[in-house]
């Protein structure tokens, strides 16, 4: 106690410029004058650096001492520095006043001193004083206060112009939609503006010094503190973080920004957070998921090629249905445009039409479209008729484009037009054999009964010689009849032969063929020539019977004193082979080129060439019944060469 009185007596000192030092009096412990000296020097540079004034205040003598700092502090001249603590009260604001003696009071009853007090003299602006003091105590009897005093204006003034900024930043929290919290490292909640907490159900200052986990449902609470801790590792923010948020009325979807708060060492020592509730976006991206999705169901079970296109051609949506069509998987067929499923010199035309078609949509059914083709995967081209409807998908415009592959439907349609030309030759067909039954069929019957009749008139007579004259015209008649009736069976065989497609060796079937007309080769002294043939795809019998009328033909039908020459060949020409038998015979002329293939259409008489003239129809009917076709090319008096084509595949 000693030495504080000693110290409080030469801090006194210290303030009259007169005062002289004290000679090697012992202060506390080892403490000499030097020291002493030494001391209050260095207190000295210490309280002028740091600008603080320091006092003193005897109760008893209502006395006030303190250093020169206290004068610009208090705005008084030196020489006006208050000397008792009524003349200091006077500098002081008087609505501080009343403070700075219940902090008197403290102190005289054990406590410490501290006022923050505003000076009465505002001619400057306000200035504020900040004093802490002591009891000094004389023989265990409190005798004054000692203490020092330094102006805070400056620091009030930051801490009111952050206070107001504060304020100003809370209010503007408070005002915003979106959600605001402030949490230290902690996990603890600093702050919350009006929205978070109402959304919570709670009072922002309730909700200070909870952990966050609070806000959070349990199961997502490790996600998103491990988001935090991500932010406050890098010092980064992180922004579009999707969280759930325990609501007062349930759990909603919230988009998260955390931003990292530094302090003035850099690092992080605290995180904001701002959430916007997104749930409604989120309730409407799950009904657009499920809508899609049951859309999905829908446009997979639709037994058509499905595809929903963009504007600018992009397929946004296929089916597995347009997948097996065009050969994609789902994620190729929708990086692609629609353009290219058409083959590639359809694709600038078809482009120019989508884009006039969505300049005014609407819908289009089925078959609007003709003659469209498809492009598959594999470079395959399919023959298409596809219906557009005008959607509306998220606010885009599209088109729902419903493809049907018509193969199937166009074979039939060929096939239809192959059964009604086929219809028309066999109407051309009846015709002809209405004719054929009506002379040529007719012909020898009227021969058999002219004959007859003779043979009886001859017979009166008994005149054996024109008997059997008549007897043999009878049988020629007959057998002109049984051949006439034979080769019409042929013909109607050939007509209705099996469509079978198997292969068929032409050079076997030819060997069997020449085989059979030995004879007729040597006795005519005929020079065949065949070539390698290869195999072909059709009916055997036909296909005999094809080469049989020909070679028999090409036998027949040679010109007097000359050898036959049969060439049997074939070439290829572009995507076909061209079958061909060629003679040196007496030759055909082109105004008969067609007419020979008609039935019992003859260009020699009967006596000069045997036959019904029904083999070239023959071989036009079994060519016809493979799909190829049969022509021929002819100079009179140099020879023929009947062409036709066959199937070397089966289709």
């Amino acid at each position: 106690m000693n030495q504080q009185n000693d110290m409080q007596q030469a801090m006194k000192a210290d303030n009259k410029p007169d005062a002289a030092p004290t000679s090697s009096r012992v202060l506390g412990i080892g403490a000499t004058a030097a020291d002493l000296d030494r001391s209050r020097s260095q207190l000295e540079l210490a309280l002028q650096a740091s600008a603080v004034a320091t006092w003193t205040w005897n109760a008893t003598l209502d006395s006030f001492e303190c250093d020169h700092r206290l004068g610009p502090m208090f705005l008084v001249a030196e020489e006006h520095l208050p000397t008792s603590l009524s003349g200091l009260l006077e500098l002081i604001h008087p609505e501080d006043r009343p403070g700075v003696k219940e902090a008197i009071d403290n102190a005289i009853g054990g406590g410490s001193y501290r006022s923050l007090v505003r000076l009465k003299d505002q001619s400057q602006g306000t200035r504020w004083i900040e004093s802490i003091g002591h009891a000094v105590s004389m023989e265990d009897q409190v005798t004054g206060l000692a203490g020092i005093s330094v102006d805070v204006s400056d620091r009030i003034e930051m801490e009111s112009e952050n206070k107001r900024l504060r304020e100003e930043l809370a209010m503007i929290l408070d005002t915003i939609p979106s959600m605001v919290w402030h949490k230290d490292l902690q996990n603890r909640i600093l702050s919350v503006n009006r929205a978070a907490a109402e959304e919570i159900g709670l009072k922002p200052q309730e909700l200070l010094g909870k952990p966050t986990e609070q806000l959070l449902p349990p199961e997502d609470a490790a996600k998103y503190l491990a988001d935090d801790l991500e932010v406050i590792r890098s010092g980064i923010p992180k922004f579009n973080c999707v969280d759930r948020f325990a609501s007062k009325t349930g759990m909603k979807w919230i988009k998260t920004d955390r931003v990292p708060v530094k302090n003035q060492s850099g690092a992080t020592d605290s995180v904001i957070t701002i959430a916007t509730d997104i749930t409604a976006i989120k309730l409407k991206e799950e009904f657009a998921r499920r809508t899609q999705a049951y859309l999905q169901k829908v446009v997979d079970a639709a037994p058509l090629a499905l595809l929903a296109v963009s504007e600018d051609g992009s397929i946004q949506m296929c089916n597995g249905q347009a997948q097996e069509l065009f050969g994609y998987n789902e994620a190729e067929l929708c990086s692609l445009s629609v353009d290219q499923l058409l083959p590639a010199p359809l694709r600038e035309r078809h482009a120019l039409h989508r884009a006039e078609f969505m300049s005014t949509p609407s819908a289009r059914p089925m078959g609007a479209e003709l003659d469209l083709r498809g492009l598959q995967k594999d470079g395959t081209e399919i023959p298409l008729e596809i219906g557009l409807s005008p959607i509306e998908f998220e606010n885009e415009s599209q088109v729902l484009v419903a493809v049907v592959d018509i193969t199937r439907r166009k074979e039939q349609e060929r096939q239809l037009r192959n059964y009604s030309d086929q219809l028309k030759i066999r109407n051309n067909e009846l015709n002809e054999f209405s004719y054929i039954a009506s002379h040529d069929l007719q012909e020898p019957l009227r021969n058999l009964e002219s004959f007859t009749k003779l043979l009886r008139k001859d017979l009166k007579r008994n005149d054996e010689v024109r008997v059997t004259d008549d007897v043999d015209a009878i049988e020629r008649s007959g057998e002109r009849m049984r051949n006439l009736v034979t080769d019409l069976l042929t013909l109607s065989r050939a007509s209705n032969a099996e469509q079978l497609r198997e292969a068929v060796n032409i050079g076997t079937c030819i060997d069997n063929i020449l085989a059979e007309f030995a004879e007729r080769i040597t006795e005519t002294g005929a020079q065949i020539q065949v070539a390698e043939h290869p195999v072909v795809f059709g009916n055997p019998t036909l296909i005999t019977q094809l080469y049989q009328n020909l070679i028999s033909n090409a036998l027949r039908f040679r010109r007097k004193g000359v050898k036959p020459v049969i060439r049997i060949s074939h070439r290829e020409e572009g995507h076909e082979i061209i079958h061909s038998v060629a003679d040196n015979g007496i030759g055909i002329k082109p105004v008969y080129f067609d007419k020979i293939f008609v039935p019992f259409k003859r260009l020699h008489a009967r006596s000069k060439v045997d036959g019904t003239g029904i083999g070239l129809a023959i071989c036009r009917k079994a060519v016809e019944r493979h799909g190829g076709r049969i022509w021929v090319e002819s100079t009179p008096g140099e020879g023929s060469d009947f062409k036709f084509t066959l199937p070397s595949k089966i289709d």
